[in-house]
């Protein structure tokens, strides 16, 4: 649960601004997850551009925060501290 809180406290100190940007980002993915993915993807779905919010959807912090409790805390530990600050770096090396 201290994860929930920290990505909670972390998206409520980003400018007004920022957070509409990421609800925005989070609404398109869940459209493009919930209709044909690979269509979507592909630029071919023939959907109009419109988002419909679901209501009943829990939030992307708690899914988050569900997800990352299953991974057991010696592995959060293996992870580089500045992972987020030089994640292409990481990445890059494979």
């Amino acid at each position: 649960m201290i994860l929930f809180q920290e990505i909670i406290e972390t998206i409520e100190s980003l400018p007004i601004k920022d957070q509409d940007y990421l609800f925005e980002m989070i609404q398109k993915r869940r459209t493009a997850t919930q209709k044909n993915l690979s269509t979507a993807m592909l630029g071919q779905s023939n959907m109009p551009n419109k988002f419909i919010f679901d209501y009943s959807a829990p939030p992307i912090w708690e899914v988050v925060a569900k997800i990352s409790a299953q991974v057991p805390d010696e592995e959060w530990q293996k992870l580089p501290t500045d992972l987020a600050m030089n994640f292409e770096n990481y990445f890059n090396c494979k």
